[in-house]
């Protein structure tokens, strides 16, 4: 699978098995959940037919990354915190992340709202420990709109769920307050 945006391809992405179909339509289109698996860049892109065809490289992570497991306990602590406070749609299809997941930021976040570039950005990143940097800042964020909120069951607000990189681009922020109607 291969992210499209602003109609161009992005050169990373993931195998995926379909786990669940939802929904089928009587025009052969049906929802269905999927499962991401390998990660891979496209090295080579060729668009001779009426579909894309590509030259995939697989990648795993930097084995020198390993988040620490302070890291771990505060990510795993801000997922039950955020869990407490909104329903997590992955709660039923998925088991229950744990730390010891080779790729937990991956576990945590799925399910929670976030902008297709930010979850892109993570995608592409080879390292679990600054994948798991970014998740938890992130969770934390959304941690914080919940308890400021008056009604903490409800689905976070269109400011939280359109996550904006920073300027440095490592980091989600939300636009300011004034952006939004």
């Amino acid at each position: 699978m291969l992210a499209v945006h602003d109609q161009s391809v992005t050169a990373f992405g993931c195998t995926a098995s379909i786990t669940k179909v939802l929904e089928r339509f009587p025009d052969g289109r049906m929802n269905i959940i999927v499962r991401g698996q390998r990660r891979f860049e496209i090295s080579e892109l060729n668009d001779q037919k009426s579909y894309l065809r590509g030259t995939p490289e697989f990648f795993d992570d930097d084995p020198a990354e390993l988040p620490s497991s302070d890291l771990l306990e505060r990510s795993m602590a801000l997922y039950s915190r955020l869990k407490e406070l909104a329903k997590i749609e992955t709660q039923v299809i998925q088991d229950v992340p744990q730390s010891t997941d080779t790729q937990l930021s991956y576990r945590l976040i799925a399910g929670v709202p976030a902008e297709l570039t930010w979850l892109q950005h993570l995608l592409e990143l080879r390292s679990e420990r600054k994948r798991l940097e970014l998740v938890a800042d992130y969770l934390e964020e959304l941690i914080e709109e919940f308890e400021s909120a008056p009604n903490k069951q409800r689905a976070p607000s269109q400011r939280i769920a359109a996550v904006t990189f920073s300027s440095r681009g490592l980091r989600p922020s939300r636009p300011s307050r004034g952006s939004l109607p």
